[in-house]
């Protein structure tokens, strides 16, 4: 059961739930929603067997969805909601948007929704033919709804309806998943999503792969929203805390902005970073940073803890001129908070070296922080384009790290690399994180100049949800 179905992403998943995965599916509508006028899938001839309409933030109207549904259809293996109800405003969802009392009445809107949905289907999930899953999917890191998978709360609330259910002990943790997907987009139906059909294609298939996997699971995506003004707002909701680190205090411009490019007609993030006017962060005065990062006050989601398996993706795009230097310049990082923390594990890196040759470089830190370049090739292949980058690693000693980077243009495959027995965990470390931007020495200051470097459509995963393809 999918809720939501008007909504496009609602509609991708159920059709690749159908034809893919050969399910039966049933979408549920908002009320004073038009219905569509017949249940076939235009572009894809797919027929969706059942409609409802619900709302939801009506206790006795999800009870009789769910007993209609019982009647109709049988019981659900898996019910995704797609989280929207009924607001007073189309506005993101912020404390500071709102007054108080306006706040707390759309965040108890959303949370109703959820609770209604969990009193009335866990029983009917426990009881299904296969282990059950429930899936949250919100619009930021910071929205009104609970992480189904974190919170104490709604864990102790499941305990006890499986409990009330058959008066029977509560079924085991991998026979109910609770799962949390997160995107950043408030207005993804009207506004992004119509010009994103493939990243729509692969969020719906990024979060079927992670129901198949029956694990918990919470995927992030982050995708310019064409808001400038609001980027580094955005950054905080999705990314958790200040996840952002520029030098506007003592060049007081905005250093990650949004613009609309014009080869791929959507906004994209633009990281500008300039010599002679900016420093790092007011702090070190031998280097220019503008980045953005998961930290300490991210989520435990978009952290990677010992054991784990994470993946990311995102594109960039630099310029047909961009100038390295023979110091580093950084514009992806793989960095450990705690213990030996002081030297990132992994770095995408374009570097000038002595006899003048540009390099792309991807450098490796290991034991005692000791640094290693374990693949390069000329810069001129990766300058003037967009690029797809997909990475996947395990936080281990004896680790594994993948890499694979792509023109978005035409596909081409312009690197490929993989180490099954890297180190990718150091002595005391908690945790890792990634960071993203333009991170320079200005030790050949000679050599460099104000860049602006292009990213997008970030993606953020834990196994068993993946933001890589294949490897």
């Amino acid at each position: 059961m999918i809720t939501n179905g008007n909504s496009k992403l609602s509609q991708e998943i159920a059709r690749q739930m159908i034809s893919d995965h050969q399910c039966k599916v049933i979408l549920v509508f908002e009320p004073n929603v038009q219905l569509p006028s017949k249940k076939s899938d235009s572009k894809n001839n797919l027929i969706f067997e059942t409609i409802y309409q619900c709302n939801f933030l009506d206790h006795n109207e999800v009870k009789k969805l769910r007993n209609e549904i019982y009647q109709n259809d049988g019981t659900i293996d898996i019910l995704i909601e797609n989280g929207r109800v009924p607001t007073a405003s189309k506005d993101p969802l912020s404390i500071f948007a709102f007054s108080p009392d306006r706040f707390i009445e759309e965040t108890s809107n959303k949370i109703t929704s959820t609770l209604n949905l969990l009193i009335n289907f866990v029983p009917a999930l426990k009881h299904s033919t296969r282990p059950g899953h429930f899936v949250t999917i919100q619009s930021d890191a910071s929205g009104a709804r609970p992480f189904l998978e974190t919170s104490p709360e709604i864990k102790e609330l499941v305990r006890s309806l499986n409990v009330e259910a058959d008066n029977e002990k509560p079924r085991a943790p991998n026979e109910l998943c609770l799962s949390t997907v997160v995107y950043n987009d408030n207005k993804s139906d009207s506004k992004l999503f119509k010009k994103f059909e493939l990243n729509l294609h692969e969020m719906a298939g990024t979060i079927i792969r992670g129901i198949q996997s029956e694990k918990q699971v919470v995927v992030t995506y982050l995708l310019a929203d064409g808001d400038s003004p609001g980027t580094y707002s955005l950054l905080n909701r999705v990314l958790g805390g200040t996840a952002y680190e520029v030098p506007d205090c003592v060049h007081p411009i905005q250093h990650i902005t949004q613009q609309t490019d014009a080869e791929l007609g959507q906004p994209v993030f633009v990281f500008h970073s300039h010599v002679d006017l900016d420093n790092d962060r007011c702090r070190v005065f031998d280097r220019v940073r503008t980045e953005i990062k998961t930290h300490a006050p991210s989520p435990d989601h978009l952290k990677g803890f010992y054991g784990e398996t994470v993946s990311y993706a995102w594109d960039f795009k630099l310029d047909a001129l961009f100038q390295p230097a023979t110091s580093f310049t950084h514009l992806f990082q793989v960095k450990a908070v705690g213990g030996e923390d002081s030297q990132p594990f992994i770095t995408i890196t374009p570097r000038l070296t002595s006899v003048g040759t540009r390099l792309l470089q991807l450098i490796h830190s290991g034991f005692n922080s000791a640094q290693s370049t374990i693949w390069q090739d000329q810069l001129a292949n990766y300058l003037g384009f967009w690029i797809h980058v997909e990475v996947e690693y395990t936080c281990a000693t004896a680790g594994r790290f993948h890499i694979n980077m792509t023109r978005k243009d035409n596909g081409q495959t312009l690197m490929s690399f993989t180490n099954n027995n890297i180190e990718m965990w150091r002595t005391g470390n908690t945790f890792q994180r990634p960071k993203w931007g333009i991170y320079r020495s200005l030790n050949n200051r000679v050599s460099l100049r104000d860049e602006r470097v292009f990213f997008n459509n970030f993606c953020l995963a834990k196994e068993p949800y993946r933001c890589v393809k294949n490897n």
